[in-house]
């Protein structure tokens, strides 16, 4: 065999391993009935169930990503974009009942992320792509109930307007970011630069929304 094919097989029996170790720690912790059926809710729901094995399965600190679309709302935008706020506020409720519920809400912070956001201009029954977007972040040990960055102009040609209702963001994913990285136990400067290539950038470094 070359060694090319003993690197897959090892690749391969790898996988298989971790997917029966997982499997074994998913069906170690019961189903919670009260998360409904829809696709981000059943994802994590599984999230949820991973949480609660993470004795079992050895983990410390975990990151989960899941995944949610729809919000390419060219068209029916009114419509379509409610729908996807009722099933997210449903998911993350659900999700938040279970970890308050295992007494892990203060230990598990959740947050959205997305690649782009929507314009303000209209081109019918929906908009096209732009730049910034809201992102919202959920856990016990957060300083919640409140809106942090600056809220922006939401006027086609204002200040936060660079084209045709493309808004200007106030503030960076990379900022987000570094304030979860730092919750999480990241607390050295190279590491955080290492990270977030582009925080050296922004004056406030920690938005100060978590505990």
């Amino acid at each position: 065999m070359t060694a090319f094919g003993r690197e897959f097989d090892r690749v391969k029996g790898d996988s298989i391993s971790i997917r029966d170790q997982l499997a074994t720690a998913i069906e170690s912790v019961p189903e919670e009935d009260h998360f409904p059926d829809i696709s981000l809710s059943q994802q994590l729901h599984t999230v949820a169930r991973l949480i609660k094995s993470s004795d079992q399965l050895g983990h410390q600190k975990q990151v989960y990503f899941v995944g949610f679309g729809g919000f390419d709302t060219h068209a029916n935008q009114l419509e379509d974009h409610a729908q996807l706020m009722s099933a997210l506020s449903q998911s993350l409720a659900a999700f938040n009942q279970s970890m308050e519920a295992a007494g892990l809400g203060d230990k598990v912070t959740t947050m959205t992320m997305s690649d782009f956001g929507r314009r303000l201009a209209s081109n019918g029954t929906g908009t096209d792509h732009g730049w910034a977007s809201n992102h919202l972040v959920m856990g016990g040990a957060l300083n919640g109930g409140q809106l942090y960055g600056q809220w922006p102009s939401l006027i086609l040609d204002g200040e936060n307007d660079f084209n045709k209702g493309r808004m200007i963001p106030t503030t960076s994913v990379e900022q987000i970011g570094a304030t979860i990285a730092k919750w999480m136990g990241v607390n050295s400067a190279s590491a955080m630069d290492y990270i977030f290539p582009n925080l050296a950038n922004f004056s406030v470094q920690d938005l100060g929304f978590l505990k």
